[in-house]
This record gives C-alpha cells, structure tokens and sequence, in this order.
C-alpha cells in the first residue's frame, strides 16, 4: 500500500500583451484645505486633496483670484501664494487627467473656497484646525462632528460642508446621511474677518437596505359542486416568520368584510348573477417603518344563480422552462376536459399577462411569482387555478478584480517607502497600476502589478493610493479596484526603524477544533510586549494577541494582515505591516488511503484559477505532480499512482 503526503499550491500567472484601452472610467475628484503661512494672513499655502484615480497624466489649474495668472502644474501640486491687499478672494483648482499617450483631456474637476486676506496684519492667526468624527450609537447613517482645534476659541464662527450638499453650524453637528457613499466633510473656523481656516476629512456611510415584508397575498376560487353562485376561496398566502397573521375577504357584492385571524379559506354564495370581485389582504404582525406588513389580491368571478347548466371541468396547467434558459416558461391549458371553444388568459405575476391555451413568458428579474391561468367556457362557467414559480437568472459576472499593498521602509529611512503590490485581477488580460503617494508629485503608471519606492522630502502623515484597471469589461467599463494607506515620513531620522512585520499560519488539521481554524504564528523582527500590534482577518474581523487562534466564519481565501507599531523615543512611530493571502479549505484528505492504482482529494476554490499539486515522498523527493484548471466550488483531483514504488 502507498500513503500519500500531498501539498498544494495555488497560483495565476499572467503574461500581458495587449494595449491598454483609453476608455477608462472618469474618477476624477477635485478638493483642496488652505493654511496661512507662519500666521502671515496674506500668504497662503493650499494644500491640494484631490483624488485621481484613474489618471495616467494629471494636471492641476490654480487660480488665485487676484488677477494674477492662473498656476498650470503637472500632478497634484500644493502652490502657496502671496495677496499684495487685504480682502476676500476665491481660490480655485482645476484638476484634469489626459488620456494616455495624448494630449486629449478625459477627466475634468474643480472646486472654490473663499479666503480672508490681511497685508501686514497686527495680530496672528496661530490656531490649528482639526476635529473628530463620531458615529451616532445604534445607527449607521447619523454622525457627531466636533471642533476640536489647537487652542480653540468658543467665540469663532464654526461652518460645517457635510460632502452631500448640506451644510451646519456650531463647534458641534450632527448630521444624518440619506444614502450611502464616501463624503468629503469640511470644517471652516473663522475668528475673524481676516482670520479663518479650513480642514476636510473624507467619511463612508453604509446604510443596511431596509428589511422586506415577507408577507405574500394569494388565493384561488372554484364552484362549489358546480353550484356557479356558491364560490370556495382557497388561501395560498404566506406570511413569512410573523407572529401574528390576519385575512381579510371581500366579495364585491355589498356584503361586509370577513376578518379571521390564521390564513383562513371562505366559501360565499351569492345571491344575484353577475361579475363580482373578490380581494383577500394578509396583514401581519411584522413591522418596518412604524406599519404593519400587508399584501392584498384580488381576482375576478362569473357567478349564475340557478344556472341549468353545470359547469363542470376541472382547471389545471403546466409549467415548462424553455431549453438553454433561465428566464422563459412556457405554460399549457391541461384542464379536464378541455374545451377548445374556452378563453384562457394568463396572469404571470410580474403585473404582466397573456392569452391561449398555451403561453410562452420572459421574466427579466429572479424571484418568486404566482402564475394564474383563467378559463372561460362561457359568461357564466370560469375557473381560475394558480402555481408559484420560482425564477433565478444568474447574476452579471463581477469584476474579478482586488486592489491591496502592504509598504515598508527601505533600509530603515523614514522617508523611503517601498509599496509591495498584492493585488490580484483575475483572469484579465492587461492591468495597470496606478500609484499616488500624496506628496503632489505626479501619479505614476504602469502595466501589470508592478511595485513602487517612493522617496519623501518633507516629513508628515501621507496618503498613498493605488488603483488597479483591468482589461475586464463589465457594463461597459474597464473593471477597477482602489485601496489607500497612511504612512507617517520622517526625513532624516536619527533613530533607526528596523521593525519588520512578517508571520506564518498553520491550519488545524487531525483535532476536535473545526477545519476553519487558523493558528497564527507572529515572526517579526525587534518588537517587545509594549509595542502595538494588530491582526486584520480580512472577514471584518481584527485581534490585538501576539499569536492570535482565529476561526474563519465559511471556507475560501482570506486576505490577513499584520500591523506592528513601536513608539520611538524622539521620533515618529515606526510602522511595519505585511498581507498573506490564507486559504482555509476543508481538509486535504485522500481517499483511498491506503490506495493502489488511483488516489483522490477534494480542493474547494472561491473563484476558477489553475491548480497545482504535488506529491512528496517521506525524504521529501517529488515523485508526481499534475497541473488541472480548478473551478469556483468543489474539484476533484485525480493521481495516477499506478507507477511509483511503494512508501
């Protein structure tokens, strides 16, 4: 018998030829802060904001108000400019991508704020703008924006622009958001008419879609042993998980309403001939925006007082999907017996409706309908029966695209900062790599997932960005994935940085604990137990343990990170993180094993990309390898075996 160690690796590789399409997507966002100069009131330094995204050329348009000419600047760029009278200007950037290889603009921005000029003025404007962002307990959409400048004076005029056309007053606001997004929020702190400053921060607002009624309002009627003025009302309802549940039946004849607790049937008789309608509505228990949920139908009957003629066939029909389709039914009259001379009509549920004995219907969205046939022998003889038809047509294939890097400092200086690319796109077949390191120099593009070494000349906290654009076309446009990180720069650092964040992870495998359970192993270099660590699970979840034991909520591939922050003495903090993408499979098991000829294994993959396994002997010598292209759920893998020697 032959026992098997196997090990498995999982990768994409992707060799890129084509040009990369010009018609990139527009994300271009124009925004900017000013400052006084060393409490100089009429020289002003702007500090350019924006976010370009998508740009591969950048341009930055700077008019100043005073009718000195307009500042043209390749990138981002942060000018300072000196007023020569008092008074209040307008500030504006411009700020415009140019489509690569041209001189074509293809993004356009631009955005004013108004500033207070004073030529040789007395007193200094020496206040630091700032303030905190605190979201309202219990709600997603409601947050509390404080003052909290450096010293703040109570008797300043504070204006508040929440990012979403709005504005407030106060060193304090709060303020409730409509819609979900990234807003731009902006605090303007005057002290006076030639002294005033402004600070942005940018927010996310998630707002959970509201909670559905799952209540469903359905019936359908029949002549009680053919008595065509005697009607039976069968309640098809459903109410979901309420409580509490009551229907109410109207039958159009002046008679009252007939309210009965549960989803209860009626039989009515009616006393006169004629066309009536009838209408159930479901209330329940179950409340969302202060109602109660309700759902209402109502469905039209032909009744005959002593008709001679019984009306006596029993209404039935078929549902069949039409071949290669997710969406089109063909439904068929199958009532017994059936009658060609009779009129069928088709209610299909989506608020759409159709003729004949048979009947083909398109959904254009998946979900759950009440399909109703109606057959009319004649104005006095008609039955309706209804199914429910449950309709999933796949969802539009996602981008395949994820942006993320992790940087460190290279050499241990403060100001250089190495990006290590991590992002991942799929199986497209061209990618860019944008970078932006928020110091005003120009962004930096190229093809593939290339990294970047950045050198600062100014310490401070910066934001660096990198976009990744992809071949991959969904909707018409190039699919594209954003992510940013702060890092903190100190030129000329007297004190090296030599903390380096690195880890291993083994998962449990052959114990009582579940097979998504990770043990992570933390391998960085010069840290103690009074430095800062954080682990980032990539499932919403975080630990601050040195070797943390965490369990993964379903099986796939997690993005985990690592941040290590040790106070220096004298100096910034020094900052190292890494990422490694985790996979957390069910078990590798084999089977059979012992095996003889052939030998099996299981791999579940979250997304189609080539699998790579191996076969390892004891002396760790492989022995056989197979490449197979691996589909998003369950692979099976299957060695021949038949060859190697026994061991």
């Amino acid at each position: 018998m032959k026992k098997l160690h196997l090990f498995f690796l999982f990768a994409s590789i992707f060799l890129f030829k084509n040009a990369f399409s010009q018609n990139q997507p527009c994300n271009v966002h124009a925004g900017f802060t000013t400052t006084y100069v060393n409490n100089q009131l009429n020289v002003i330094q702007c500090v350019n904001t924006s976010t370009v995204d998508s740009a591969i050329v950048v341009y930055s348009v700077w008019n100043f108000g005073d009718g000195s000419p307009t500042v043209n600047t390749s990138g981002l760029s942060n000018p300072s400019h000196t007023y020569t009278a008092s008074g209040l200007y307008n500030i504006c950037v411009k700020v415009i991508s140019v489509v690569p290889g041209t001189t074509i603009a293809n993004c356009v921005d631009s955005i004013c704020h108004q500033i207070q000029v004073q030529v040789n003025n007395p007193n200094p404007c020496n206040f630091a703008p700032n303030f905190t962002i605190t979201p309202s307990p219990n709600t997603n959409n409601v947050f509390v924006f404080t003052n909290t400048s450096t010293p703040i004076n109570t008797a300043s005029v504070v204006t508040w622009n929440f990012g979403d056309s709005t504005s407030g007053t106060g060193h304090s606001a709060t303020h409730t958001y409509n819609h979900s997004g990234t807003y731009q929020v902006c605090m303007h702190v005057a002290l006076s008419n030639t002294c005033a400053k402004d600070t942005c921060m940018t927010i996310t607002v998630n707002i959970p879609a509201p909670t559905s009624c799952a209540v469903h309002a359905a019936f359908t009627t029949v002549y009680s042993n053919n008595q065509l003025n005697v009607v039976e009302c069968i309640n098809n309802s459903s109410a979901g998980s309420a409580t509490a549940v009551y229907s109410v039946w109207n039958f159009g004849d002046g008679t009252p309403a007939i309210a009965n607790p549960g989803l209860t049937n009626q039989t009515h008789t009616y006393t006169t001939s004629g066309l009536y309608t009838i209408c159930l509505k479901i209330i329940t228990s179950q409340v969302i925006g202060g109602v109660n949920c309700a759902d209402s139908i109502c469905h039209q009957i032909q009744v005959q007082v002593n008709n001679p003629n019984p009306c006596n066939f029993a209404p039935n029909f078929t549902i069949t999907p039409s071949p290669n389709t997710n969406n089109v039914f063909v439904f068929t009259n199958t009532s017994t017996p059936i009658n060609t001379a009779s009129v069928v009509t088709w209610n299909f549920g989506d608020s759409t409706s159709g003729t004949g004995h048979s009947a083909t219907h398109t959904y254009n969205h998946s979900g759950t309908y009440q399909v109703c046939m109606h057959v009319a022998l004649s104005n006095t003889c008609a039955k309706d029966t209804c199914m429910t038809i449950t309709v999933n047509i796949p969802a539009p294939t996602s981008c395949a695209v994820h942006a993320a890097f992790t940087t460190v400092y290279s050499n241990n200086q403060l100001n250089v900062v190495e990006c290590i690319n991590n992002s991942s796109a799929g199986s497209a077949t061209a990618v860019y790599s944008v970078w932006n390191f928020g110091d005003g120099t120009p962004a930096i593009a190229n093809p593939g997932l290339t990294n970047q070494t950045h050198t600062y000349t100014t310490s401070g906290l910066y934001t660096i960005c990198l976009k990744i654009i992809t071949s991959q076309v969904i909707g018409g446009v190039n699919c594209a994935d954003s992510i940013c990180h702060q890092i903190q720069v100190q030129v000329n650092n007297p004190t090296a940085c030599n903390t380096q964040a690195s880890f291993t992870w083994q998962i449990n495998s052959g114990t009582s604990l579940s097979n998504n359970t990770v043990y992570f192993i933390n391998t960085s270099t010069n840290i103690n137990s009074t430095d800062s660590i954080t682990w980032y699970f990539g499932d919403g979840t975080f630990s601050h343990d040195f070797n943390p034991i965490h369990v993964f909520p379903n099986f796939g591939f997690y993005s985990v990170c690592l941040k290590v922050k040790k106070n220096v003495a004298g100096s910034l903090p020094c900052v190292s993180d890494t990422c490694k993408t985790v996979g957390v499979n069910p078990t590798l098991a084999s089977f059979p094993n012992p095996a003889q000829s052939t030998v099996n294994v299981n791999v579940v993959l979250n997304q189609p990309m080539p699998i790579y396994a191996f076969i390892y002997n004891l002396q760790g010598v492989l022995v056989s390898q197979i490449m197979q292209q691996g589909l998003a759920g369950n692979n099976l893998l299957t060695f021949n075996i038949s060859g190697l020697p026994s061991g």
